[in-house]
């Protein structure tokens, strides 16, 4: 389907979220492979915010998915890290980035109440500014991927909070190649 032009938006949570902790995950495989987009094995630590499982964003990317976005924050709970491997002929673009002081905590006991609390570990974590939404586009096939680091800001709970709606629904249009239908 995407070799042939489709389109796709993934949303996926952090491993200990979807259950696929220590599973094989052939979309992450697939979109690494094909994609150049690394789902990264993390949760966000955010210490700007409360709590601090909220990634929020801090600064968005040129694009018609964000332009119109700035004076909105989008919040996504326990979200995980991207990384984009460029790769021609492919265009990527971090779309939504956190704070710098943000981190991709690899231990996950510090979800667990009774555990340590999150620190960032240097040699273990990722350190911030971390991407947490981007979009791929395949100039010669028409492709188009737009992928989320979480899926729960596009829930009932937290749609309509802030941007996350308006961020899903813009999204939802660039990858349906109807840039005229995205608005706030």
């Amino acid at each position: 389907y995407l070799a042939n032009g489709g389109s796709m938006i993934v949303l996926a949570d952090s491993s200990p979220i979807s259950g696929l902790a220590g599973e094989d995950d052939t979309l992450s495989a697939y979109l690494a492979e094909h994609w150049r987009v690394i789902l990264d094995d993390n949760f966000i630590i955010d210490p700007s915010v409360n709590p601090p499982t909220n990634a929020v964003s801090y600064s968005y990317a040129e694009h018609p998915i964000t332009e119109k976005l700035n004076s909105l924050v989008v919040f996504m709970p326990f979200a995980r890290s991207l990384s984009l491997a460029a790769d021609e002929p492919l265009t990527q673009t971090e779309l939504v980035s956190t704070i710098e002081r943000a981190w991709g905590e690899t231990d996950f006991s510090a979800l667990d109440t009774d555990g340590n609390p999150a620190a960032f570990d240097i040699g273990e974590d990722k350190p911030g500014p971390l991407v947490i939404a981007a979009a791929v586009e395949d100039e010669t096939s028409g492709t188009r991927l737009v992928v989320f680091g979480n899926a729960a800001f596009a829930d009932d709970t937290d749609f309509d909070a802030y941007g996350n709606g308006d961020l899903l629904i813009n999204s939802i249009d660039w990858a349906a190649e109807q840039e005229n239908l995205i608005s706030l």
